[in-house]
């Protein structure tokens, strides 16, 4: 993860003539529930289909990054809010499956 994430500034810093954003989320999904890992709430999420963007999660944070840095302090805040119970393998084991995302976007027209 920190050689993609410093991968991606890396280029962007090659391409400072452009308009880039770069944001993150992260959800986790436990018993058929998607919850914000970044965002603490007790609320649940919701999957819904946009015309637009196709599937997408209704409430998910999505949080603007200038660093590889602040990319990996927002995973690691993750991991911690992400549920855990016991397992006979494992006293801390994750019972969720969770999607961290990295979505960059050029508003120029051209290519990076």
């Amino acid at each position: 993860m920190t050689n993609t994430t410093s991968e991606i500034f890396r280029l962007i810093n090659i391409h400072t003539d452009q308009n880039i954003k770069v944001t993150v989320s992260f959800l986790e999904i436990y018993n058929e529930t998607i919850r914000d890992l970044i965002v603490k709430t007790p609320d649940t999420l919701d999957l819904r289909e946009d015309p637009k963007e196709g599937s997408i999660v209704a409430g998910l944070s999505e949080h603007v990054v200038q660093s590889s840095d602040e990319i990996l302090d927002l995973l690691l805040l993750g991991n911690k809010n992400r549920i855990q119970e016991v397992t006979l393998a494992n006293k801390t084991s994750s019972r969720s499956h969770a999607v961290f995302r990295i979505k960059v976007e050029n508003s120029n027209n051209s290519n990076m």
